[in-house]
């Protein structure tokens, strides 16, 4: 039980309520107290206390539990998760406001947050170094008063520089979000702190490069000192206000952005909208961008705009996850269709493509291969990525992905399925003398009724067998239980292979020769003759087993 209980500041933290407590009782050290109050130096730097520490300090101190636990960074670390949480707090180093040193002697919460440099009460910038040494103001100086290198009073110091009402507004209202106290508004829709941190993973892609979008830009570049504090800033300002800050940023990021990085920081943007609690952004962002399009002209500055619905093929390469190389060679198989004039490729044939060769969303099963696993199982046998893409455009093969965005790289595809197409891409290929050819338009697939019976699968003519026929015993089915038709894929230009089609994939047969049966007088002699040379062989065995 503690004698002397100070009052607690509601906006400190319960580092320096415990530091705090430690001095008006007279302990020498912080460690005094640590046995006492189970915790450790850990939590003191992350303000994050057990809830049995919490209780204990109530009791020692005759504080309620709950009001002791507004002191911590326990809520903050529970919406946002350890990782967000140590990029969006300091530890050891800290910065303070001299003036409320001075008139409170506490450590304040918004302190040490990464994105904040303002102090919410005195509306100045606060310190994050020592004035005379330039040394590192940490936890363990901040609560002794001094600084820890060159001995210098803090509650001397003053702040020098203070915000504007605007940048203090936003500033003061950023703290508020972060802390817990404040939910930002989008029209009618509050969002919490785990969706303010998700919108700005994505919002900070547009907002690279463009400054502050609170401050002046002519002063923005000496005041802001961290980058977090002008990420944070801009994103709170971006959607204050909402759509007029929004529309604005927008009209910012059209003027300062171009080229590739304009589409590279679109294309990351617009993954937000996978998530249905950003819709109503979402309708603004695309109502935004068709008055742009349609409001553009090709004359001047504006023939840029037209020029973003196409993109290069290095950024086309990029969005479908194939190397740059392979980008030519689809072009020249018809895959993908060429501007003429700029050679630059359609953003949206593209886009659909990558749509078509990374197929439905699924589990991972057993079985499937990824590219780089083709590669290695197959390598130097033809099945390349150009033809890859080319059967999955002809439907021979069915690409799955186990994540929303994935590319080439991350789709995986059926063993059975491109075991049938290598054999197809051997039947067909040596057909064709040049480098790159389009299966889509050569391989002519005509769908026909094929006959199940003893002797093989016949279709137009001729038999047809493979493994999985054998393996599977079809025509010791059909001997027994007679015969059955089955839908199969046939090819014009190569009668001597058909694909059967599975529910697990595809197959492909091949023709057989079936050979005309022997004479009967012909099998009389031939098995007269290896009766003998089986006499022979038990004659001169029982010989040598005499003589022995």
């Amino acid at each position: 039980m503690f004698l002397i209980r100070p009052y607690i500041h509601p906006n400190e933290t319960l580092t320096s309520y415990l530091f705090r407590l430690q001095r008006a009782n007279l302990y020498a050290r912080i460690g005094d107290t640590t046995e006492d109050l189970m915790f450790s130096w850990t939590n003191l730097i992350r303000n994050t206390f057990a809830e049995q520490c919490i209780k204990k300090v109530g009791l020692m101190t005759n504080q309620i539990k709950d009001s002791l636990r507004t002191l911590t960074f326990n809520g903050l670390l529970e919406q946002v998760g350890e990782e967000q949480f140590f990029k969006l707090t300091y530890r050891e180093d800290v910065q303070y406001c001299p003036e409320c040193i001075r008139e409170t002697g506490c450590m304040m919460q918004e302190w040490s947050l990464r994105p904040n440099d303002i102090c919410s009460t005195h509306r100045t910038k606060l310190l994050k170094s020592c004035s005379q040494c330039d040394g590192k103001i940490t936890l363990w100086s901040i609560h002794k008063g001094y600084c820890k290198y060159c001995g210098l009073d803090y509650s001397q110091l003053s702040s020098i520089y203070r915000f504007s009402e605007k940048v203090t507004s936003i500033k003061v209202a950023l703290n508020q979000v972060l802390l817990g106290q404040k939910q930002i508004l989008i029209r009618d829709r509050k969002y919490s702190l785990p969706e303010f941190l998700q919108l700005g993973q994505y919002s900070f892609c547009l907002m690279r490069g463009l400054g502050s979008l609170v401050e002046d830009r002519r002063e923005a570049g000496a005041k802001l000192s961290h980058s977090s504090i002008n990420k944070f800033s801009n994103l709170l300002w971006m959607y204050e206000d909402f759509p007029l800050n929004y529309e604005a940023t927008l009209d910012i990021f059209v003027r300062l952005r171009s080229g590739y990085e304009r589409y590279a920081a679109k294309a990351q943007y617009e993954r937000l909208f996978k998530y249905k609690c950003f819709s109503q952004i979402e309708e603004v962002y695309k109502a935004y961008w068709s008055r742009t399009i349609n409001g553009r002209t090709t004359r001047g500055d504006d023939r840029g705009e037209v020029r973003s619905r196409y993109i290069s093929k290095l950024r086309a390469a990029q969005i479908l996850g194939i190397d740059y190389r392979h980008i030519n060679k689809l072009i020249r198989c018809g895959i993908i269709k060429e501007q003429s004039s700029e050679k630059l490729l359609s953003e949206q044939e593209v886009m659909k493509l990558l749509a078509i060769c990374t197929g439905k969303l699924s589990r991972e099963r057993p079985r499937r291969l990824k590219i780089r696993d083709i590669y290695k199982k197959y390598p130097a046998r033809g099945l390349n990525i150009v033809n890859i893409i080319q059967f999955i455009v002809c439907g021979f093969l069915q690409p799955e992905k186990s994540i929303e965005d994935a590319t080439l790289k991350e789709v995986t595809f059926s063993e059975v399925e491109l075991d049938a197409c290598l054999q197809l891409l051997w039947a067909w290929k040596p057909k064709t003398n040049t480098k790159e050819v389009s299966i889509v338009e050569n391989i002519k697939v005509e769908m026909g009724m094929a006959t199940i019976t003893a002797k093989g699968l016949i279709l137009n003519g001729k038999v047809y067998t493979n493994a999985a026929m054998i393996k599977h015993q079809w025509f010791e089915h059909a001997e027994k239980f007679g015969e059955w038709q089955c839908p199969v894929g046939y090819f014009t230009e190569s009668p001597e292979y058909i694909v059967l089609f599975d529910t697990k994939g595809l197959e492909v047969a091949t023709s057989v020769e079936h050979q005309i049966a022997p004479d009967a007088t012909v099998l009389e002699a031939y098995y007269e003759a290896m009766n003998k040379l089986k006499e022979r062989f038990y004659e001169a065995r029982n010989q040598r087993d005499r003589d022995w």
